[in-house]
């Protein structure tokens, strides 16, 4: 999940296995965190690939046919290891595993991997592009870790930069809107778009009833505070 990508391949060498389920969550594997947290040249090195699902396949940027049928249904195995959805910290989920959910969440996770062929595949599919499947949109997620060129792609496709939503671990972004956590997160060139895309920097959060400048300058972010001053 910290994109070691060096010492995950010694492990692998030393025999370590990609498979392993962390806290006995189905497909809970070390490439499983290193998605979740926007690492997705893990995939060159927690080879071979699992699980090997939908989700994952979006994160990678690979091939998204083989889940799905010619009628547009998904197939077993893109819900095959999907037990695993965040680290433990995080809220528990009451999964439903519906064709709708499993969609919208891999939308989530190529989002924040930044597959804008994914995201323009997945939303072909029915994807939401305003969903928020668990803990963020997948617009806050691209800003999150600033992946401007998926940023794009899902407000090109519709997405709301405006859109308020309950963000990462519980109470951590509470109605939260994407440019909290780019400010947060110094992800400069999300920060820009979103402003170019007219994005309000007035918004406030529910939990701090703060802008994103503010957010900023708790956090520390001082080159997210001097572009928002500088550009509002």
């Amino acid at each position: 999940m910290a994109g070691h990508a060096d010492l995950a391949r010694r492990l692998v060498a030393a025999g370590a296995p990609v498979d392993a389920n962390a806290y006995g969550k189905d497909g809970g594997s070390a490439l499983s965190y290193a998605l979740f947290y926007a690492k997705p040249y893990m995939g060159d090195v927690l080879t071979p690939v699992y699980p090997d699902n939908l989700r994952t396949a979006a994160s990678l940027g690979r091939d998204l046919d083989r889940f799905v049928t010619g009628d547009g249904e998904l197939r077993p195995a893109a819900r095959e290891g999907l037990g695993f959805y965040a680290p433990v910290f995080f809220p528990t989920w009451d999964r439903t595993l519906t064709r709708q959910e499993v969609l919208n969440e891999a939308l989530s996770w190529g989002a924040r991997n930044n597959q804008c062929g994914s995201i323009e595949a997945l939303v072909e599919l029915g994807a939401n592009v305003n969903t928020n499947p668990f803990r963020g949109t997948p617009l806050l997620w691209a800003c999150y870790s600033d992946k401007v060129e998926a940023a794009k792609c899902l407000l090109d496709l519709g997405a709301d930069p405006d859109l308020r939503h309950d963000f990462g671990g519980e109470g951590h972004g509470v109605q939260a809107v994407a440019m909290h956590l780019a400010a947060q997160h110094s992800a400069l060139r999300c920060l820009d778009l979103l402003l170019d895309r007219g994005a309000d920097p007035s918004f406030t959060d529910a939990a701090y009833n703060a802008t994103p400048l503010e957010w900023a300058v708790e956090c520390g972010a001082s080159d997210s505070a001097e572009l928002l001053r500088r550009r509002t």
